[in-house]
């Protein structure tokens, strides 16, 4: 089952975090469930028995997004559960494309219909005194 993310959600999906060795969200779990509910965000969990399976991430402004999380548990990958919430973000959000960056999933987007862009990440200039990097 497919549903919008909710404060009851957020224990779990930090342990989908820390399990995945993704280290933000469960170091900061407040500040993980204010990012997964602000404005302009989509978010669903897949749940099965109760248990969040896996759960996607987006940011939109109604027209375009940016999917930044995906994650499916492990032993549940291979099932379609990662591509039904892809289509739910879709369905929810109305966005009529969703760019993303993917350092390790390249395979399960390459099956997904797809444009492929040469693409950048963009940080903060570094400080002289080292901050903000």
């Amino acid at each position: 089952m497919i549903e919008p993310y909710c404060a009851e959600h957020l224990e779990q999906v930090v342990a989908l975090c820390a399990a995945e060795g993704w280290p933000s969200y469960p170091s900061q779990p407040e500040r993980a469930d204010a990012a997964l509910r602000s404005p302009g965000a989509v978010t669903l969990v897949a749940t099965s028995g109760g248990a969040v399976i896996g759960f996607a991430h987006a940011l939109s402004d109604g027209w375009w997004g940016y999917l930044s999380l995906l994650l499916v548990a492990d032993g549940h990958r291979g099932k379609g559960i990662g591509g039904r919430l892809v289509e739910e973000i879709f369905r929810c959000s109305g966005v009529t494309r969703l760019d993303l960056v993917s350092d390790e999933a390249s395979e399960f987007y390459r099956s997904r219909p797809h444009c492929a862009f040469d693409g950048f990440r963009l940080y903060p200039t570094p400080r002289l005194d080292g901050s903000g990097t």
